[in-house]
């Protein structure tokens, strides 16, 4: 009698050890030829010398580094400079914090309203004229006046002693900053 003897492939072991060891070796295997063909490729590629993050003291990367310096310090329209901000920048988001609404007219300050949902800040009255005043309206003195426990009057003279206008300061009953008009 003849016998017969069948070859199984290797991947229909019934071995579970040899399945694993299998499967360890094409994992790696896998790995390997990626990085081979795939990933090595990519590093060698020049074309990426602003976005790569390879060596940084290369004399070709200062090179760049100093060129593009030059180009910056020669192109001054592309490159924004901090500007110091202006009195009614600081009085707003300063003085105000950033809580009251500023309405304009003719460029003067007319009106500071506290925007909904704002607690408002508590003002000195007399901190705010010598800091802001003078930049509102232009006067010499002022004379402050409480009309009643939420509504005080400023009212400003010039130099011959006539009015040159008041401010009135209306506070909530925490004594912060409701409105303040300009007139």
């Amino acid at each position: 009698m003849i016998e017969k003897t069948i070859v199984k492939p290797i991947f229909l072991c019934h071995n579970l050890s040899m399945k694993i060891i299998l499967s360890f070796v094409v994992v790696i295997a896998s790995a390997f030829l990626t990085h081979h063909f795939f990933i090595s490729k990519l590093s060698e590629s020049q074309n990426r010398d602003v976005a790569n993050f390879g060596e940084r003291n290369s004399a070709h990367q200062i090179q760049w580094e100093h060129q593009m310096a030059d180009e910056l310090a020669q192109n001054r329209s592309g490159v924004q400079v901090a500007v110091r901000p202006n009195w009614q920048d600081q009085l707003a988001y300063e003085f105000f914090m950033g809580q009251y609404d500023i309405s304009l007219s003719g460029g003067a300050i007319q009106k500071i309203t506290l925007q909904k949902e704002m607690r408002g800040v508590p003002l000195s009255t007399d901190q705010f004229i010598k800091k802001y005043g003078h930049q509102l309206k232009e006067f010499t003195s002022f004379k402050r006046q409480q009309v009643n426990s939420q509504t005080e009057m400023v009212d400003l003279f010039n130099k011959s002693g006539h009015p040159a206008g008041h401010f009135q300061i209306i506070r909530n009953d925490e004594g912060r900053v409701v409105e303040l008009v300009v007139q």
